[in-house]
């Protein structure tokens, strides 16, 4: 039979630290899919030892409370193989961490611990239905013959796993190592408190302590790397690979932040003889053309939406533009394309922004005016 004190104080504890993890697991509902994927079996860990810890408590709260031995008993048994899972996925979490860090490795270890885990499962289940592990009569738990041994297993997966730890201690790094040992150290001192003094019972309580050490020595990090990745790949997926500037991707952005009242300048430039320069100079002198004409245009717009919509063709969104001097604007833009060999054929269109896309269209039909104008002074073909 239980000590009463005793009771409140692991209830109190097996409370206190479901709320630490209730916080974490809120913010890690907050996540990314890709956040959350690449910590699964962290995150399994965390609710594992939620229901681990909430069950425990249960387990006590309902001790002659109620008379129903059914309930009183699957609640213990719940609470007592709960932490046979918890010690599964952590074992994987450290395996997921293992691979990160060393792509070709491979290890049965985990194989190991979950069999090991299941074997403690069965036999938690037939001490549970035997009395060998706990009764209960009249909705009391009484300790029973095997009780003195449920640590048993649970210890030798602990140090399975240290030794898998202290093995990979290169590919881990020595910080992740001592906080992942760390975890292993929690529980591995309530199970030896525990067989220091039976009532103690506060495996739980040192595994979530353990998951809040490597929250905020690890995972934390984790969580910041995607994020950063996130928003790389994000800026990535905008950007022209060969200019720098935005790709089509962007200029679809850029269109959506116009503003519907603000005069919005637009430019359409297309760069001229692309296909000549590739068939007769190759596609690196291509390469430098499209390079050139984006300078052209970066230099001169420094304060606009610069973005490369396609193979030869640009587009520029000045906001707040003012119709004087965009013109003069444009005008020091076509002397500089004129002094560079023609480059580039542009043209251009000023309006209210929520005729945007018009203003857009209007400059392209300019800019074909002065395409048509290009080929009748240098005599080249269209097509070319």
């Amino acid at each position: 039979m239980r000590n009463e004190f005793m009771k409140i104080v692991l209830i109190s504890s097996d409370l206190s630290a479901a709320v630490f993890l209730g916080i974490i697991l809120a913010g890690y509902l907050l996540e990314s899919r890709e956040v959350v994927e690449k910590s699964k079996y962290y995150f399994y860990s965390l609710w594992v030892c939620l229901a681990g810890l909430i069950l425990d408590a249960l387990a006590y709260i309902l001790d002659g409370m109620i008379e129903s031995s059914i309930v009183v008993g699957l609640t213990n048994y719940l609470a007592y193989i709960t932490i046979d899972i918890l010690i599964a996925c952590f074992t994987y979490y450290i395996k997921s961490r293992l691979s990160e860090k060393d792509p070709g490795y491979t290890t049965i270890v985990p194989a190991i611990v979950a069999v090991l885990c299941g074997i403690d499962a069965l036999m938690l289940t037939f001490g549970a239905t035997t009395g060998r592990l706990f009764r209960i009569e009249n909705g009391v738990y009484f300790d029973g013959p095997w009780s003195d041994y449920i640590v048993v297993i649970p210890m030798i997966c602990f140090i399975v796993i240290e030794v898998l730890i202290i093995s990979k201690v290169k590919s881990l790094g020595i910080r992740e190592v001592s906080v992942i040992s760390l975890y292993i150290f929690m529980p591995g001192l309530a199970a030896i408190l525990q067989a220091v003094n039976q009532d103690l019972e506060l495996g739980y309580v040192g595994s979530a302590m353990g998951l809040v050490i490597i929250y905020v020595m690890i995972q934390s990090k984790v969580i910041a790397e995607e994020k950063v990745k996130a928003e790389m790949y994000s800026a990535l997926s905008n950007i022209d690979v060969l200019t720098g500037l935005k790709n089509r991707r962007g200029y679809d952005e850029a269109l959506g932040l116009v503003k519907k009242d603000e005069i919005i300048g637009t430019i359409f430039c297309d760069a001229n003889s692309l296909k000549e320069t590739n068939d007769k100079y190759g596609h690196e002198e291509g390469d430098k053309l499209i390079r050139r004409v984006s300078t052209l245009l970066n230099e001169s717009f420094p304060d606009g939406e610069v973005c490369r919509i396609s193979g030869d063709e640009f587009v520029v969104i000045v906001h707040n533009a003012l119709k004087r001097k965009f013109a003069g604007r444009m005008n020091v833009l076509i002397d500089k394309i004129r002094s560079n060999g023609w480059i580039a054929s542009v043209g251009y269109e000023i309006g209210i922004g929520e005729k945007v896309e018009e203003l857009v269209k209007a400059a392209e039909e300019k800019m074909y005016e002065d395409k048509s104008n290009y080929y009748k002074q240098t005599g080249k073909e269209r097509r070319r």
